[in-house]
């Protein structure tokens, strides 16, 4: 006999009560499939009424309405009220992210500027921002309970020198970000997005500290449980952070050789560039390569047609066509990083056909950027 989805509904809400943890995982599971039946959960765990272990389920169900701002919110206190720092909730997630956390897709989501910020605010094995702390060997040094920590709680504690300040003006305009620089004459300060705003001392009427992060504290609302376990998986993972080194992450896009003055693009998950993204008409991509020294080092370069790439002024590599296979690594002899910017800059052969593009350099710590930074 089958029941009408609001009957269903009313019998899995009388489950609830139950102490058998299969019959209220089946509760868990009819309810879920529903807005209504979403909310009773939501609302059920939040109260503590359901065990910490179902919050996945949970967590997924209300996750699936969130474009109703009421349940927007319920998911954020539904994931703040399963991850709670205490030792034998921390050991289960610990479990969990060994189990089901996936590293590779926990990298893509901190490169994916759109869903997080990490990687506009901060630095690792020098791809990022320089907003936030450097988080390079974080997978050594930070535990799960102290990453835990930071995503729910990030102005709990502010590492010394990230302090955002709030400047008001006497033109009525109001910015807050980490203080870069200040003057007799101005203060810069620069925004969670990483844009630099001068603010004339002129015009300026108040700059206070603020208690706040720049970052965020909605971050674990933007992520889906197993989301989650993925980012904590890379955070905790040397082998991918390690592979970050030298990693290309924007390009200055052209019609020649602009010397990074151009519509900057940034690439997608695993450094691939796609060209199609561009506006028409631009085949040349420079990117800037900084080393704190002269050292000899390496560039991979793969595309899926001719390409002439050219470092520091002189062409290493210059391949008319493309190889059978498509999407293919070029081999590029060894190149000589200069102290400070290294421009490389890959022009297209014939506009438009190049469709795909990465690169990386190697070398003792290096970093890459769009346009050369102060």
């Amino acid at each position: 006999m089958a029941f009408s989805p609001d009957k269903a509904r009313a019998v899995a809400e009388t489950l609830l009560e139950s102490p058998d943890k299969a019959l209220l995982g089946e509760a868990v599971s009819v309810l879920g499939s529903s807005k209504p039946g979403a909310k009773v959960i939501g609302e059920k765990f939040v109260d503590g009424k359901l065990p910490k272990e179902f919050l996945s389920r949970v967590a997924d169900a209300v996750r699936n309405h969130v474009g109703d701002p009421a349940y927007a919110t319920l998911y954020d206190r539904v994931m703040r009220g399963g991850l709670t720092l205490t030792g034998a909730d921390v050991e289960k997630l610990k479990q969990q992210v060994v189990l089901k956390g996936n590293a590779t897709r926990g990298k893509d989501l901190y490169l994916t500027s759109t869903t997080l910020a990490c990687v506009t605010c901060h630095r690792l094995e020098g791809v990022g921002g320089q907003i936030g702390p450097d988080l390079s060997r974080l997978w050594d040094t930070t535990t799960v309970e102290k990453l835990l920590e930071t995503i729910l709680e990030p102005s709990k504690e502010i590492k010394e020198g990230y302090q955002a300040y709030k400047a008001t003006t006497l033109s009525g305009g109001t910015f807050t970000g980490l203080k870069i620089s200040e003057s007799a004459t101005d203060v810069v300060l620069r925004e969670a997005t990483g844009r630099d705003v001068k603010i004339a001392k002129s015009d300026l009427d108040q700059l206070t500290p603020s208690k706040l992060s720049l970052m965020p504290d909605n971050v674990v609302s933007q992520l889906s449980y197993d989301q989650l376990l993925d980012l904590v998986a890379f955070l905790r993972s040397k082998r991918e952070q390690e592979s970050l080194r030298g990693m290309v992450r924007e390009y200055s896009l052209s019609n020649s050789e602009s010397k990074g003055e151009g519509v900057v693009k940034s690439v997608g998950p695993g450094g691939l560039f796609d060209w199609k993204t561009a506006p028409t008409g631009l085949s040349v991509a420079t990117t800037f390569v900084w080393s704190a020294a002269e050292q000899p080092g390496t560039l991979a370069v793969t595309t899926d047609d001719g390409v002439v790439v050219i470092v520091n002024g002189t062409t290493v590599l210059n391949r008319p066509a493309a190889k059978a296979g498509g999407f293919v690594e070029n081999e590029v002899p060894p190149v000589a990083w200069k102290a400070g910017w290294n421009a490389v800059t890959v022009k297209l052969l014939v506009p438009g056909a190049v469709n795909k593009l990465t690169l990386k350099a190697g070398g003792e710590g290096l970093r890459t950027a769009a346009k050369p930074e102060k």
